[in-house]
């Protein structure tokens, strides 16, 4: 049976691995337009510190996403198909409160790290705005995601094909209308999330397949996401604490470099979001029914697409040369030399391991992925510690530090993994188990 359901999966695979790599472009060019606004609208300091803010936003994000909704995501692996989305309304009622309490509580936090180098109207606009963005981005990503598990992965496009219409339209009516700069980019991406979310809600809501009852119970998830809310915010908070320690040590001009940097080289995490959006889900199943050889083959699916295509995006813009398209449009993102290409060479490490981490927590594995983040996020954060000898380049070199640091230590985790028997099934009414290893 399972062979059988292995086919059927495959047969569907690149139709639903089409639909994520729309999905996750279409996100991406979202982010990569308000981003290009900052870069052409900012001056090399004022953009170091909208770094920073962007940072904090993705940081209280990921910790909202982690804490409630991956955890919610795990407890449907059980459920067939559409009836996934049944549990959408529990979810969302449980992790509202927390990303708008965790929206509120980490720009704040940013603000304090910059006011002695930020003019205080620009970065109360930047605070305000990131605070609404993390407040609405993690409930639209869980929308996306359950879209995707429920194998309605077209759906979930069109949420992003959204997001990018209103970003492109705000951007365009707001710098048109006067509004000063600084409330631009996040006022943007935060109007886009609602619109695109009302979208995959309402969607949700229609396709949602035959009735069942799954309860998700607050503390339940909470005490299940909070090592995976543990290893997010490490991995994010290393990402502010660094941006804020070339900030101090190098200055915000330096920052403004990296972020330029980071800018060429997100297409690469994009893939990677793209396929692990399709092949995420199987891969997480794999790892709860302790399906090895499954597994494998995802994971080889995965690098056969993102190491071959990252080769040949960094061979033409990883340096500066006469054939790069983007010398003129992000001439920043070249005035260190090899900041691009470390940057590309650190989001293809991260993207490889994709397929591993969703074993792992599909596997239960949330104390170990929480170990793997803390080692890693150590090391990144003392590499960031010599920005004032090494400048904007610890950025990229401390990622690639952390990806190496999961490369080192989940195929010891893996192998762990698929020592042990897959746990017994569970009724469909019951809640995941507390805890994981």
């Amino acid at each position: 049976m399972l062979q059988e359901e292995d086919r059927r999966e495959s047969s569907k695979r690149p139709q639903l691995l089409a639909a994520g790599l729309v999905d996750a472009g279409c996100a991406a060019l979202a982010t990569f337009a308000i981003n290009f606004f900052a870069v052409r609208s900012f001056d090399a300091s004022t953009l170091g510190v909208y770094s920073v803010f962007v940072t904090s936003l993705f940081f209280g994000a990921t910790v909202a996403y982690q804490l409630t909704f991956v955890p919610a995501e795990v407890a449907t692996l059980a459920l067939g198909g559409r009836s996934r989305l049944w549990v959408v309304a529990q979810s969302l009622r449980i992790g509202g409160v927390t990303c708008v309490v965790i929206g509120a509580l980490v720009p704040a936090i940013a603000m304090l790290l910059v006011r002695s180098v930020a003019e205080p109207k620009v970065a109360m606009a930047f605070a305000l705005t990131a605070a609404a963005a993390c407040a609405v981005s993690p409930i639209q990503d869980h929308l996306r995601r359950m879209l995707h598990q429920a194998k309605i992965s077209w759906i979930a496009s069109a949420m992003s094909v959204t997001q990018l219409a209103v970003v492109l339209g705000c951007l365009a009516l707001l710098s048109s209308s006067g509004v000063p700069a600084q409330w631009i980019p996040l006022s943007a991406l935060a109007a886009a999330n609602v619109v695109s979310g009302l979208l995959g809600w309402a969607s949700a809501r229609r396709l949602r397949g035959a009735p069942v009852v799954l309860t998700l119970k607050h503390r339940q998830l909470w005490w299940s996401g909070r090592w995976l809310a543990f290893a997010g915010a490490m991995q994010n908070g290393a990402g502010f604490l660094v941006a804020a320690m070339v900030v101090r040590l190098a200055g915000a001009e330096a920052m403004g470099y990296a972020e330029s940097a980071r800018l060429v080289a997100q297409p690469l995490l994009v893939l990677a979001f793209g396929i692990t959006a399709v092949l995420g889900p199987p891969s997480m199943e794999a790892g709860a029914r302790r399906e090895l050889g499954r597994g494998r083959r995802l994971g080889r699916t995965y690098i056969g697409i993102v190491v071959p295509i990252s080769v040949c995006y960094l061979a033409l813009v990883g340096v500066s040369w006469a054939g790069n398209p983007l010398i003129d449009l992000l001439p920043t993102a070249y005035t260190v030399g090899g900041l691009v290409l470390v940057s590309g060479l650190a989001n293809m490490l991260l993207g490889t391991a994709q397929p591993m981490n969703a074993q792992l927590l599909g596997g239960r594995r949330e104390v170990t992925l929480a170990r793997v983040e803390g080692a890693g996020n150590l090391v990144r954060l003392a590499v960031g510690a010599t920005a004032g000898i090494f400048g904007p380049m610890v950025v990229p070199v401390g990622v690639v530090a952390f990806g190496l640091t999961r490369w080192a230590c989940y195929p010891h985790a893996l192998r762990s993994l698929y020592r042990t028997p897959a746990p017994a099934a569970r009724s469909t009414h019951e809640a995941p188990p507390l805890g994981g290893i």
